[in-house]
């Protein structure tokens, strides 16, 4: 979940609150860089004298959501079965279950290809 000044990640349905440090995960170099870039994005729109304006474009909402789901089956795909991952949309307000991601769409579900019975829901991006 992307929030100003935060990394993308969070734990989710457990004890423990407060997002969570990629590295902390042993993700790959290439993972943590993007998820940096996401989190990054996401900070750029915040205009701190005004923090209610938001200055998205459909565009780049659109952009944004696509990459964060692209993330989440990427971080699902690295942690495997040890992890619940899910995605929370921000239009919805929603944890979205990683298998339930492309779910009628176009792009592949690499994680049901990848990573049979993973379980959604503790870490979300």
């Amino acid at each position: 979940m992307a929030d100003y000044h935060c990394w993308p990640l969070w734990h989710h349905g457990s004890s423990k609150v407060g997002n969570i440090d990629p590295r902390s995960l042993g993700l790959s170099t290439a993972l943590q860089t993007r998820l940096k870039h996401w989190a990054e994005e996401y900070d750029s729109h915040l205009d701190l004298s005004d923090p209610a304006a938001v200055s998205w474009t459909p565009e780049e909402e659109t952009a944004f959501d696509r990459e964060g789901r692209r993330l989440c089956t990427a971080l699902a795909n690295e942690v495997g079965s040890g992890f619940d991952v899910c995605f929370f949309d921000q239009k919805t307000a929603r944890c979205i279950p990683v298998l339930e991601l492309y779910t009628g769409s176009q792009e592949p579900n690499q994680v049901a290809q990848t990573t049979p019975g993973l379980r959604p829901s503790v870490s979300d991006l």
